[in-house]
């Protein structure tokens, strides 16, 4: 994820200032593939979200693209982001979240609101920022927000989903490469992860419809971030 420009030794020194900073703060089993993967992923291009999280909070990107930033620019393609924001499974470290409020205060509008149960730090960044560290439900209010953000939030996608068409939000979805979908044995033991990806895709189609929130749009990142994984969101 590195830029050219930073010796291994400059990036050693921000790593160590990190680890000061937040090691106390993370499960002792998740600071121990961090510091086995540190260097593995740390000049490629993309990597494990948690390490992403890492190497964004030490001001590392990589010279052929910034992970969040690609992002929020095709957020901004198709929504306004002066407005008041919800984004859920922002991570251990909510960097997508954190570059999205600075982006709001460089226009002085916008409010975002981050749930997130394994937030390692549950002080906001910036003064537009709103903190919940917990579970994003069905039972979760998002009457308030405009629109709702998910930037790889895993287990919680198909809830978010279902939640923005429910409400008729406009939402911005970008897929993980997991599986997160209880099947009946006759499936088998394993479900590729394009199977899981088809199914709420197919279940957003059919929630876009029945709550008359607009048309669905599947969209990916660029070839250069190595992720192939699907973009939702609805365009009203």
């Amino acid at each position: 994820m590195a830029k050219k420009g930073f010796s291994e030794e400059q990036i050693a020194k921000r790593f160590n200032l990190f680890k000061e900073k937040y090691q106390q703060l993370y499960p002792e089993d998740l600071w121990e593939y961090i510091e086995e993967n540190f260097w593995l992923y740390v000049f490629q291009t993309c990597a494990p979200d948690v390490l992403m999280q890492v190497y964004t909070e030490m001001g590392l990107v990589h010279e052929n693209g910034d992970f969040y930033a690609a992002h929020i620019s095709k957020i901004k393609e198709r929504f306004n982001i002066g407005c008041n924001i919800i984004d859920i499974g922002s991570g251990i470290i909510p960097s997508f979240a954190n570059k999205l409020a600075y982006e709001q205060l460089k226009i002085n509008k916008g409010t975002i609101t981050i749930y997130e149960p394994l937030l390692v730090d549950a002080k906001a960044k910036y003064p537009n920022m709103t903190i919940h560290k917990e579970d994003f439900t069905q039972k979760t209010d998002i009457t308030k927000f405009d629109l709702v953000t998910g930037i790889m939030p895993c287990e919680a996608t198909e809830t978010i989903i279902e939640q923005a068409c429910r409400y008729q939000k406009d939402f911005y979805i970008a897929m993980c490469g997991c599986v997160h979908l209880a099947m009946p044995s006759y499936y088998g033991s394993y479900i590729s992860p394009e199977y899981y990806q088809n199914y709420i895709i197919d279940k957003t189609k059919r929630l876009i419809k029945e709550f008359n929130n607009g048309e669905l749009e599947i969209d990916y990142l660029d070839s250069n971030f190595a992720i192939d994984y699907p973009i939702l969101s609805n365009r009203r």
